[in-house]
């Protein structure tokens, strides 16, 4: 596990694009958008400013992201393991130093967005203590699947 450094984006963007790639399994036939991978340059150009990314690698080769911001009450904007890696504790990894992360900002909250079909994943954030708050769930703009938010305490080391 270690920071984003210099010459990431491309292999945190292709793990990204691969997990997006799984959707249509849950969303009844759902594809990426055309303009995906322009979407995550983006992302990842704006995130390096307000936040920051992690990954995890298998080797030189990333497996994992992470993407999070911090604050009072912060954000886990991305999780995606490589769909070759589910099952081997990438995503719990992933997620236990993304929450650290925030926890050493300061945060005391944190929330994150989950596809309404996306069993899988709402399983993976129950399991580690998130719940869905009473926020109206809402139509993702770009990717058009329907969102739920969760939130749960940012939990501080001694």
């Amino acid at each position: 596990m270690r920071g984003a450094g210099a010459g990431d984006q491309e292999g945190a963007i292709e793990v990204i694009l691969a997990a997006l790639g799984t959707y249509g399994k849950w969303s009844r036939g759902w594809t990426p958008p055309k303009d995906a991978k322009e979407r995550e340059e983006r992302r990842w150009r704006l995130q390096e400013s307000k936040g920051g990314w992690l990954m995890a690698c298998e080797g030189e080769r990333i497996v994992g992201v992470s993407c999070w911001r911090g604050g009072d009450e912060a954000t886990l904007a991305l999780l995606m393991v490589d769909p070759e890696h589910w099952g081997e504790g990438v995503g719990r990894i992933l997620h236990e130093a993304s929450m650290h992360k925030m926890a050493e900002t300061g945060a005391k909250t944190a929330r994150l967005s989950v596809a309404t079909d996306n069993e899988r994943a709402k399983a993976f954030y129950a399991r580690r203590g998130w719940l869905r708050t009473d926020a109206a769930p809402w139509r993702h703009a770009w990717l058009g699947l329907r969102m739920e938010e969760y939130a749960r305490p940012v939990e501080r080391e001694p």
